[in-house]
């Protein structure tokens, strides 16, 4: 029994790492939104928008580290469930795919350098960047980037493929790109993994929802031993409306099996 439900928990434990991964993009995501929508020019000209300004880019540092931090964790438990996939047979397509999404993927081996980098050698220093283009007449686009510093990334043990990546972008790298990319990569082997797994755990997701519903059930006719066993439940001389008043009409709808007729045979 232990062993069906440590495959089942550790299914469950993935999914929580991934959703943990996607709140803290969708949070990286909202203060990059509100930093595009700054006019950089009006903010510097007072102490105040200063302030605000430098506000906005530590949050933004801050929710780059949590990006990246569950990235990392979600990687690492990516690429740890071998056995599962050995089991079933298919450790050569399990394998392929992790090589495929992280092993050998440039955006991922350069998240995963930038996490490294990150938790141990320094905060990247995040720049903002505003650039203006002709849109017409008269009419010009103003646009409010993000970037990170490609000479402050120096000194670092990168790995051949993050030189390259940071070689190639001698004015910056444009972090919001790789970081949507990179959710995105992580979020198709989250889809193709989960739907192997319960392929493989079918059989014990469903003996562990069996065990779940005889549990639900054998607590709930043992809180209503219990509550009938209480001194102050003087008469009972209407049950059904005493159970409803004990427990709400929606929980028991969601217990199968078990109707009032049921929980007589136990009074």
């Amino acid at each position: 029994m232990v062993l069906f439900i440590n495959g089942v928990k550790n299914l469950n434990l993935f999914k929580i790492t991934y959703e943990v991964f996607k709140d803290n993009f969708k949070e990286l995501k909202k203060v990059l939104e509100k930093h595009d929508k700054i006019k950089l020019n009006e903010l510097l000209k007072t102490e105040s928008g200063k302030k605000k300004f430098n506000r906005i880019q530590r949050k933004i540092t801050q929710q780059l580290h949590n990006y990246l931090s569950s990235a990392y964790s979600l990687n690492k438990i990516s690429i740890s469930r071998k056995n599962r996939f050995e089991k079933a047979g298919i450790l050569f397509e399990y394998e392929e795919k992790v090589n495929e999404y992280f092993k050998e993927n440039d955006i991922a081996i350069f998240i995963k350098d930038l996490r490294a980098f990150t938790q141990h050698y320094k905060i990247p220093q995040i720049s903002t960047r505003t650039s203006f283009s002709r849109s017409g007449d008269n009419n010009f686009d103003i646009k409010t980037s993000l970037f990170i510093n490609s000479s402050y990334l120096e000194g670092f043990d990168w790995k051949p493929v993050s030189k390259r990546i940071i070689k190639s972008h001698s004015k910056g790298i444009d972090i919001k790109k790789y970081l949507s990319d990179y959710f995105n990569l992580a979020t198709d082997f989250h889809n193709w993994f989960v739907s192997q797994q319960q392929k493989i755990l079918h059989e014990d997701i469903k003996y562990v929802k069996s065990m779940e519903k005889e549990i639900r059930q054998r607590s709930l006719l043992f809180s209503i031993k219990n509550f009938f066993r209480q001194e102050e439940i003087g008469k009972r001389d209407n049950f059904e409306k005493m159970i409803f008043n004990f427990i709400s009409i929606h929980f028991l709808n969601k217990i199968n099996g078990v109707s009032i007729q049921h929980l007589l045979l136990y009074h």
